[in-house]
């Protein structure tokens, strides 16, 4: 999986580069690039600092850093509690409680904007937009482990030599797919406000498992099978 994520940053390396140098329409002078925030990973514990460079009128490639840092006593805690991780060991499957979830990342989107015409410089970097999307982000999982059954009063707690101890875990994630957006100026034509959809095949491993996860509700961390994302992003142009 590795392996094949590596090829597709190379193919949307060479295929930006590869526009750049042909085409005619690139005028250095006007030549931009915005940082943007996800705000709805934000909820989620992830900062995702994205920066978007534009290669003519009408192409550009959005590269983001993801960086997880998500407390189950945090912002992200209506998330956190939102999951069902679990843990098998010894045959026993943990449920595993006060969840922390660190962790980084990367996110390339190549864009290609609908805007045609002779416009200003701002406004051919504005509209609709499409184009593939891949990311892959890995996180190590820290939480305190419990089992019960219809025959206890109490759980039982994940020890290790005795002692209660948490058990940690780490997930590799990945996404490929397509995304379809709406980019818009704000205030000063500086601000922007970007809102998209994207849908493609998401996949998760944890380390200590062989293959995948099996496929479970989307909205865990730890989902593999078809993915839907809405997401909204604030950004600023320079």
């Amino acid at each position: 999986m590795l392996r094949a994520f590596i090829i597709l940053c190379a193919c949307f390396y060479f295929s930006a580069h590869a526009q750049q140098l042909n085409t005619k329409e690139l005028d250095t002078a006007e030549n931009r690039h915005h940082y943007t925030l996800d705000a709805m990973r934000v909820v989620q514990g992830t900062w995702q600092f994205g920066r978007e460079l534009y290669f003519n009128k009408h192409n550009s490639l959005k590269t983001s850093v993801l960086i997880t840092w998500a407390k189950s006593e945090g912002l992200a805690k209506p998330y956190l509690k939102a999951q069902n991780f679990k843990y098998t060991n010894n045959d026993t499957v943990w449920t595993l409680i006060d969840t922390d979830l660190k962790g980084a990342g990367l996110n390339l989107h190549w864009r290609e904007y609908f805007t045609r015409g002779q416009m200003d410089k701002m406004q051919n970097r504005l509209g609709a937009y499409a184009g593939p999307e891949v990311f892959f982000r890995f996180c190590r999982v820290e939480a305190y482990g419990t089992f019960k059954d219809s025959t206890m009063i109490n759980p039982v707690k994940f020890t290790k030599d005795g002692i209660e101890a948490p058990i940690y875990r780490n997930l590799f994630l990945g996404f490929m797919g397509y995304s379809v957006g709406y980019q818009k100026a704000l205030i000063n034509d500086n601000l922007l406000l970007d809102l998209y959809v994207s849908g493609g095949f998401f996949f998760s491993k944890y380390d200590d498992e062989h293959g995948l996860t099996q496929r479970r509700r989307s909205p865990m961390v730890d989902y593999t099978g078809p993915y839907l994302n809405v997401g909204i992003g604030l950004g600023y142009q320079f």
